[in-house]
């Protein structure tokens, strides 16, 4: 699918060879049309938003998600309050992934894909003036084969905040607007001179 010109939808195509197997990548995206009065801070929207990464990567016939969600101060607060110690940490991201991976979807040709965690790691980054942001790393795969695979991020659905999705493969031919890398570095880095972006959902064949 060609890309589309509108400002608010992304639609990419990608070829991956297993045989003479496709994918496309079609990538729907509300936020192109947001703008920022002052100048980019550590958070492009400010300091009270929830903004997630999703790096979907295809080697052979195996399938990886890395979600990763990045708390401005104010939500950050909200959750770092709910622990002791630190040393809850690796609690919390044990108890938040689970729950990240339920609100995305995951289908090839409509059908549920067994997806597994395979990983968990929480921190909290110093934000504006030493306040602590909440960072919570996940990784998660699948087995996948030819067909229609659609990948959702229902997570925060009506939070303000920047999102994003990334796509790579090994072994595979791919063709795609889609950046390998991400603008962010996920979300380490925020462009400053970029229009946050608002990807949502992926769909590969």
């Amino acid at each position: 699918m060609a890309g589309l010109a509108t400002p608010t939808r992304r639609s990419v195509g990608h070829r991956v060879g297993r045989g003479r197997a496709r994918l496309l990548i079609a990538v729907l995206g509300a936020g192109a049309v947001i703008s920022i009065a002052s100048p980019a801070a550590a958070h492009p929207l400010g300091n009270f938003t929830i903004n997630q990464h999703l790096g979907i990567e295809v080697v052979g016939d195996e399938l990886s998600l890395e979600y990763v969600v990045d708390m401005a101060e104010i939500p950050a607060f909200t959750e770092i309050r709910k622990m002791a110690n630190g040393d809850e940490l690796d609690d919390l991201a044990a108890d938040s992934c689970p729950r990240l991976m339920a609100g995305l979807s995951v289908t090839l040709d409509e059908e549920p894909l067994d997806v597994a965690g395979m990983g968990a790691a929480a921190s909290t980054p110093p934000g504006d003036a030493g306040v602590p942001t909440l960072r919570i790393e996940c990784r998660f795969a699948s087995s996948v084969g030819p067909g229609w695979l659609r990948v959702e991020n229902h997570n925060y659905p009506e939070r303000l905040g920047w999102r994003e999705i990334t796509v790579t493969s090994s072994g595979t031919a791919i063709s795609t607007d889609l950046p390998a890398t991400s603008p962010s570095g996920v979300l380490t880095s925020y462009p400053d001179d970029e229009t946050p972006l608002d990807v949502r959902t992926a769909i590969v064949e």
